[in-house]
């Protein structure tokens, strides 16, 4: 909608401009309405309108020196329209001449004035088409030059093009700032191309009102979701670059429901150093890992930092361990730990994913072990995954404590199910295979089954190691041998699995408090008195 300020010293004037012109047909809101060329210039100032419909004579300051004014002030868009209730070519001449568009004589013709409004409405329409058009070129073809400059690609005359587009002098000192929109993966799941473009306009729409419309071409798109502004020394915000930048922040967050980060280069002389620039902010922007989301980070605080990008030595058979046990304190003390040891060491990003993604791998493969749904369990992991693509270290150390929460959840709820029948299974091979050198890794791969997890399940189950068990059931089957046969005891030590007579003959007696020998004489003699 363009707007409009009435400016005549007689009310009965601007109850005449509301009745005799539709306005809105025209696109127009009145804006403001004043009664002396003074008052008006204040608003002009404020409103910045498009169109000034103002009387010549009036008190204070005049019609002619308030066009004046504002045709000096390149600043101000307002185009004017002249009532008046003196016919004299002076006046008329001295309005002209500061490109007034209409000159109309009191008392108004309706008709002669809505065609003058109306003539004005489709100018201002063509000329902000033809300012669109204009800008949309020099946006182009300064972006190329940027682009170029960034790529270490660009020629002298790219840098001389650059700089008068952007009204830069050769060497003149300016910053950049890198904003940068925070969780857009939302946004990108959300809304279509279309969408994102509409948004992505209406960031830079902000931008530009933040710097009152006048710098424009020196905002760029780096990515969808990150915009570059660059601020020269000349510019009002330049010395102020912290306050605009918290203001530019709020302004993003506010009208977009979102929250925004914004990096701050040191300065440079010249745009031939704007790769040097978007170094600094790409590096500092990065930095917000380890800070909250929606911060302001200078370059200059971190430039002497180093993120870490080798292996640490960290506790993590701990943790899986407190995940095999479902231990929910032992978790979160487990990944309170970790996450100090990769903050205070500046672990990066892609390196304390890659632990994460280890992690869920073991435990993809423990799952299978236990025979488990991995489908399932994969799928569910996929979520977490999403989740962890674009965090802060905190909402990083929240998704992989959730993780580990859900992971020794979903291990308790398979063992559960499943761990009678695997015992089951254990207790049948073991029946069959007792006089074989057995152990927990072989029946762990007949079973397909970690080791360790059913040796803990099987003493969980039984109530014994599974040693001992195999003892008891190897002990048992040469009690049969025993009272049956007239085997040796050597012989019968082989028979059940032991290839030492001493050690066969010590577990024995560990377990019957016999030896073989006087167990198998103690039978015949009570068998002899039946």
């Amino acid at each position: 909608m363009l707007k409009v300020l009435l400016v005549d010293d007689e009310p009965y004037v601007f109850e005449g401009l509301r009745i005799m012109v539709d306005w809105e047909k025209y696109g127009f809101s009145i804006c403001g309405e004043a009664s002396n060329g003074e008052d008006a210039l204040e608003i002009i100032r404020t409103c910045n309108p498009h169109l000034v419909v103002t009387d010549i004579k009036m008190p204070v300051m005049d019609g002619i020196q308030l066009i004046k004014t504002v045709y000096e002030d390149s600043n101000i868009r307002a185009k004017f329209i002249v009532i008046s209730g003196y016919d004299e070519f002076e006046y008329a001449k001295n309005a002209m001449k500061y490109g007034v568009n209409s000159y109309i004589l009191k008392p108004l013709d309706e008709d002669e004035l809505n065609q003058a409004i109306e003539k004005v409405s489709r100018q201002i329409l063509e000329e902000r088409k033809d300012e669109e058009s204009r800008n949309r070129q020099l946006s182009f073809v300064a972006e190329s030059a940027i682009n170029s400059i960034l790529k270490g690609e660009a020629t002298e005359s790219d840098i001389k093009r650059a700089n008068f587009i952007l009204e830069l002098d050769e060497n003149e000192e300016i910053k950049m700032l890198l904003l940068e929109i925070d969780n857009f993966d939302k946004w990108m799941s959300e809304f279509d191309e279309v969408q994102l473009k509409e948004i992505r306009e209406k960031i830079k729409k902000i931008i530009n009102s933040s710097m009152n419309n006048k710098f424009d071409l020196k905002v760029f798109e780096d990515d969808l979701n990150r915009f570059c502004i660059l601020v020269s020394k000349s510019m009002d915000i330049y010395d102020t670059i912290c306050g605009y930048a918290k203001n530019l922040k709020e302004m993003i967050e506010e009208k977009l429901d979102c929250s925004a980060s914004i990096a701050i280069s040191e300065p440079v002389a010249g745009i031939k150093s704007l790769a040097e620039l978007y170094k600094q902010v790409d590096l500092a922007i990065s930095y917000k890992f380890f800070k909250n989301i929606g911060s302001i980070i200078f370059y200059k605080n971190i430039k002497n930092m180093s993120m870490n990008h080798n292996l640490l030595e960290i506790d993590i058979d701990g943790l899986k361990d407190c995940i095999r046990e479902n231990d929910t304190e032992g978790i979160k003390r487990k990944i309170k730990n970790l996450f100090h040891d990769f903050s205070k060491d500046l672990t990066a990003p892609e390196l304390i994913k890659i632990y994460i993604e280890n992690l869920e791998l073991e435990f993809i493969r423990y799952v299978q072990e236990m025979k488990g749904n991995v489908q399932e369990f994969t799928n569910k992991l996929m979520d977490f995954n999403k989740k962890i693509e674009k965090s802060t270290i905190e909402e990083l150390k929240k998704e992989a404590t959730d993780l580990c929460m859900f992971l020794g959840q979903y291990i308790e709820s398979i063992t559960t199910s499943n761990s009678k029948d695997i015992i089951a299974e254990m207790k049948q091979y073991i029946k069959k295979n007792y006089n074989k050198d057995i152990n927990l890794k072989i029946i762990g791969k007949h079973l397909y089954v970690n080791p360790v997890y059913i040796g803990r399940k099987f003493k969980q189950v039984t109530g014994m190691q599974f040693n001992e068990y195999l003892h008891q059931v190897r002990i048992e089957e040469a009690k049969k041998l025993l009272r049956r046969t007239n085997m040796k005891i050597s012989d019968v030590a082989r028979s059940v699995g032991y290839s030492s007579t001493e050690y066969f003959t010590s577990k024995f007696k560990s377990f019957t408090n016999f030896s073989p020998s006087e167990f198998k004489n103690d039978f015949l003699v009570s068998l002899h008195k039946y």
